[in-house]
């Protein structure tokens, strides 16, 4: 009876020590279960501040990228204007031709009506006034010609430099465009990643 109390109490202490091992196997996976818990929920939330991050960002290159539309636009609205004007000067700078070319006959006219009337003293004054008059305006007209060719140079350049700033911009507009692209992708591996991180926890 006594041998078969201490075979008893022996297979009592083998299994409470046994129970004390699963206990013990229990509680190590509790708290290995808490801190990958844990760790998961500060991923969560540097996932949810990082796609904040992001959203705010994209928000922040939207504003810009919708300045930029309306920069670029208004640079067109400005080219067109250049372009009409220089149109219009070209057209000035024809008729001014035109015109040169117009007293350049009337003086040579009248430089033979002035060779040919040297004999009248009085016709021949009053030629030398109408020539004096002609050269005056041609050299006026000439003036005006170099003048208009120098604004018409003028505005070539600011043309040129508009269509430069306008290239600008459409380069800025692009790589803006390409930054929004990225965060998109961005925010998309987030998304993909927190739904990993979702399925994880929840096994």
């Amino acid at each position: 009876v006594i041998t078969a109390i201490h075979r008893l109490q022996r297979d009592l202490q083998h299994k409470e020590t046994q129970q004390s091992e699963r206990a013990t196997e229990y509680e190590q996976t509790l708290d290995d279960l808490r801190l990958k818990q844990a760790r998961a929920s500060e991923l969560l939330q540097a996932k949810t501040e990082a796609l904040a991050q992001a959203n705010r960002l994209v928000h922040q290159l939207q504003e810009r990228l919708d300045d930029c539309g309306q920069e670029s636009r208004m640079m067109r609205k400005q080219l067109e204007s250049t372009e009409q004007r220089c149109q219009e000067l070209v057209s000035t700078v024809a008729d001014l031709h035109d015109d040169k070319r117009y007293m350049e006959d009337e003086v040579a006219t009248l430089r033979t009506e002035t060779m040919q009337l040297q004999d009248k003293e009085q016709e021949c004054s009053l030629l030398s006034k109408r020539l004096q008059d002609a050269e005056n305006r041609a050299d006026a007209a000439t003036k005006q010609l170099v003048d208009t060719a120098a604004l018409a140079e003028a505005l070539k350049t600011e043309k040129g430099a508009l269509q430069l700033q306008l290239a600008a911009a459409n380069d800025h507009v692009a790589d803006l465009q390409t930054q929004l692209a990225e965060r998109d992708t961005e925010m998309a591996t987030t998304a993909s990643a927190m739904t990993d991180l979702r399925l994880t926890v929840e096994q």
